[in-house]
């Protein structure tokens, strides 16, 4: 009997384990295995089922929302969550077949784009390739071929252009649950958001003698009701949805902040410091 039960025990452990394997995610499995996809966006997220998002490396503010087919993805739209001119979910394919305005300047004509031998020019152009073989299952050599014919590639270019998709603002999103996300966008505000609407639930601002101190992430943590962001200054920020708190910290004790809270039964609280005021020291959480 004890070794009947031992059995069944030891084959429910392994019955367990082997499921448990197989509840990773179409998603999971494909990331896991497509590590040169992984290393040549920004940041990346599985929503529900064979769905995920993804951040470009030459941008922020703008996500791209795909579907995974098999070995590949099929792009399905595009959401700017923190860019005016793009501020609302377009259908992919509608958005990369559009039409270049004749009033959309040309800020880049292709032997602009394949000349530009700086830096900058030269890791947005190997970021576009990177983006285009992705979305459309091509190999350098088709990218190249592709790109010396067919001018919607240059039209595209452009519009990212125009439309500040290369852009490095101070902004960055993370996944809530799979409809909705955190995010903070390039002027300090704190957002619990869909692509249809949000909700500001604070803002973060410090300041030199000078001038407004820029929040570049460092680190970002988040759960499906908390956020802690580290800043490459060393300030931090978190927020807990259940207990609708924030804390916060400034690590240049001369800083001046301006930190609102904006809570969830409607009230709104200010934390002001002025340079000539001591700052708290504070412990970041967990």
């Amino acid at each position: 009997m004890k070794f009947l039960l031992s059995f069944s025990i030891m084959a429910c452990l392994l019955g367990c384990t082997a499921e448990q394997a197989h509840e990773k995610s179409v998603c999971e499995q494909f990331l896991s295995t497509h590590t040169d996809f992984v290393e040549n966006i920004r940041h990346v997220e599985c929503l529900e089922g064979n769905h995920l998002y993804f951040e470009l490396l030459p941008n922020k503010g703008s996500i791209f929302f795909a579907t995974i087919q098999g070995d590949s993805i099929k792009l399905d739209s595009v959401w700017g969550y923190d860019n005016r001119v793009f501020g609302k979910t377009l259908d992919y394919n509608s958005w990369r077949n559009e039409t270049q305005p004749k009033s959309l300047p040309a800020f880049f004509n292709r032997e602009q784009i394949k000349s530009d031998s700086s830096r900058y020019g030269v890791r947005l152009f190997s970021e576009f390739r990177q983006f285009i073989m992705t979305a459309d299952g091509l190999d350098k050599n088709k990218f190249d071929e592709k790109f010396n014919m067919d001018d919607s590639l240059i039209n595209l270019y452009n519009r990212m252009a125009f439309m500040n998709l290369f852009s490095h603002l101070d902004s960055w999103i993370r996944k809530k649950d799979n409809q909705s996300f955190f995010i903070q966008s390039s002027d300090g505000n704190f957002y619990v958001a869909t692509t249809k609407e949000r909700r500001n639930i604070a803002k973060f601002k410090s300041y030199t003698q000078d001038d407004y101190v820029p929040k570049n992430e460092l680190i970002i943590n988040s759960t499906d009701s908390t956020f802690l962001v580290e800043y490459r200054n060393h300030d931090w920020f978190y927020f807990n949805e259940a207990r609708d708190s924030i804390d916060f910290h400034v690590s240049d004790s001369t800083n001046a902040y301006s930190v609102t809270h904006y809570k969830a039964n409607g009230d709104t609280v200010y934390y002001i410091k002025n340079f000539n005021e001591k700052a708290i020291v504070k412990v970041k959480p967990d």
